[in-house]
């Protein structure tokens, strides 16, 4: 026997409703084409939303992002601390080149003295003069100032 539903109607009464005649509204070829719509819809957004992704996948050419960078960035650092090291010993060789004109100089200077020249007495004198003097100023303080507050400056 057939199964029978009812269905409210205007006059609040009750009429046999075929089930079969409520879902034409709702056919299988509209489901499908909805449920195709919405899961190229959600591939859409997917998509759309890896791109970055996909990109530094495609320039680091790995799936494992975070190892590539982890390593670009090691490398990186190893390249400026071999940069700091070369500088480092440029400016190393630079003083000693530096350092040895310097010796050079001194040595030509002490064996051949230009005429003219003083000995270093002189020179050693006249140092410590200046520092003599440097000293006895260094020790001087400032005076206590005469104005007895800041209201002083503005008074007529």
């Amino acid at each position: 026997m057939q199964e029978v539903h009812f269905k409210r109607v205007k006059d609040d009464g009750f009429q046999a409703v075929d089930p079969d005649s409520l879902m034409t509204s709702v056919s299988q070829s509209n489901l499908r084409r909805t449920l195709l719509l919405s899961i190229a819809a959600h591939l859409i957004v997917i998509l759309v939303l890896s791109l970055g992704n996909m990109g530094l996948c495609f320039k680091y050419r790995t799936l494992n992002l975070k190892q590539a960078i982890r390593d670009r960035e090691t490398d990186a650092k190893a390249a400026i601390e071999q940069q700091q090291a070369d500088e480092a010993e440029a400016r190393k060789v630079t003083l000693q080149k530096k350092a040895a004109e310097k010796k050079r100089a001194a040595a030509t200077t002490k064996s051949n003295p230009p005429e003219g020249a003083s000995t270093g007495d002189e020179s050693q004198k006249e140092t410590s003069a200046i520092v003599q003097e440097i000293n006895e100023v260094s020790n001087l303080r400032p005076e206590a100032s005469s104005l007895d507050s800041i209201d002083d400056l503005f008074e007529n």
